[in-house]
């Protein structure tokens, strides 16, 4: 395949993804603007992400079988044209009810048609020896989509000093962006751009239940679930930087950008390079874990009015650190030794796992906000240590089952099991 047509081809997906999941997780970095634009407290906005992600759980297995049982160039198309849609329904008519209808949408456009199928897209585009380098890759091009996209959204909010008009502006940037990626999906990308040599059957009822039933799929799903949680968790710095530390939201807002998007640039490749030297995503992972949870030590013992640099410091480090783990945290699939043609079906069960960290982590870190007021970003820290000793153990466990997983065998021994 042209190097250059790959290239396109994962920018195209890159951008998308960053496109599609900007509006359902605006708060992350338009969190007090969106908060008085819905008119709604902390806990309400948390829940918003959590119902989106709930109803979304329900289709994650649905959308893995639908992502290996048909064209993933189509199905993210049509996903990222309807997302537009909906977005800009919501920015005709910004009312908290309408916000429920509209991310209970997203869950259908985002988690049941979109997520598996560009997650096995990325897969298809890459060999099996350099998938860490490609989801690095991939997770840099959304960084960097991410960045000029939020730079856009940031410069026309600011031109307003009406925060609601603002942020109702950069929702109509949001979905116009969504319709874009559709179109250079669709003139990109094309999932037969790799050759392989394995013969991918159709993917029946069976083959569901036969996934379900791995152990490994789960510890993938434990991984997944730590290393985005730890994501989730970095976005309530937006708010404590401007709560505890006294900064502007714009400010704010600028250093959010960086931290949950503009690091991926340099530490989506460095994560994928590292973890493909190691020849194992999942002990890079591990040693991630580690290193995440000493700073998170170190913040949780800050006491009175931290130093803007060394919050600032210890913010970007475990950024930095997390976005290499998040780069490389979808390649564990192939270190699994899944076949590409359970790829859907395996992200779609290990995603039901994997993103209950928006259904918990929204509500309760907004409940600790409302009810403690700036000490609630002490439980939230001590969580999150709780997180990596979690996912250290789930890493661990995927070095130890690799070897012995049932996805070495081939597919027509898997059916024989089945049927037996």
């Amino acid at each position: 395949m042209n190097n250059l047509k790959k290239w396109l081809a994962l920018f195209a997906l890159s951008f998308g993804y960053a496109s599609i999941f900007m509006i359902p997780y605006a708060k992350y970095v338009f969190y007090d603007p969106m908060m008085k634009a819905l008119n709604c407290t902390n806990l309400e906005l948390g829940a918003l992400v959590s119902v989106y992600v709930f109803v979304g759980i329900f289709t994650f297995v649905p959308g893995g079988w639908l992502a290996d049982r048909f064209s993933a160039r189509k199905i993210i198309t049509i996903s990222l044209v309807a997302q537009g849609i909906f977005t800009i329904w919501f920015g005709l008519a910004m009312t908290m009810t309408v916000a429920w209808i509209v991310w209970i949408s997203f869950a259908f456009t985002n988690c049941f048609a979109y997520w598996s199928a560009v997650i096995k897209g990325v897969r298809l585009l890459g060999d099996e020896k350099n998938q860490g380098k490609t989801y690095g890759l991939f997770e840099a091009g959304f960084g960097l989509s991410s960045v000029i996209v939020g730079s856009i959204a940031l410069a026309v909010f600011g031109r307003y000093t009406d925060q609601i008009e603002g942020f109702k502006m950069v929702v109509f940037v949001y979905s116009g962006l969504c319709i874009l990626a559709g179109i250079l999906t669709w003139s990109l990308y094309d999932e037969y751009m790799v050759e392989t040599k394995e013969v991918a059957p159709k993917v029946g009822l069976k083959d569901v239940f036969y996934v379900l039933k791995q152990p490994i799929v789960w510890l993938i799903a434990i991984v997944i679930m730590t290393t985005y949680g730890l994501f989730v968790g970095q976005t309530y710095l937006t708010p404590y930087l401007t709560a505890v530390v006294g900064i502007t939201v714009t400010f704010s807002g600028a250093l959010s950008l960086i931290r949950s998007y503009g690091v991926k640039l340099f530490a989506g490749p460095l994560g994928g390079i590292i973890a493909d030297k190691m020849k194992s995503p999942s002990r890079m992972l591990a040693v991630g874990y580690v290193i995440i949870m000493v700073f998170l030590v170190i913040f949780l013992n800050l006491s009175g009015e931290p130093s803007l640099n060394i919050v600032i410091a210890l913010m970007m480090t475990i950024a930095v650190v997390g976005a290499g783990m998040k780069g490389v945290m979808w390649s564990i699939v192939t270190e699994a030794n899944v076949p590409r043609h359970y790829t859907g079906l395996a992200i779609g069960t290990a995603s039901i796992i994997g993103y209950l960290a928006d259904i918990v982590l929204g509500p309760l870190f907004g409940y600790w906000m409302d009810t403690y007021g700036n000490a609630g970003y002490n439980y939230q820290f001590a969580l999150l240590i709780g997180v990596c000793v979690a996912g250290f153990a789930a890493a661990l466990g995927i070095i130890i089952l690799k070897n012995k997983a049932f996805l070495t065998e081939d597919a027509g021994n898997a059916r024989k099991k089945i049927s037996a």
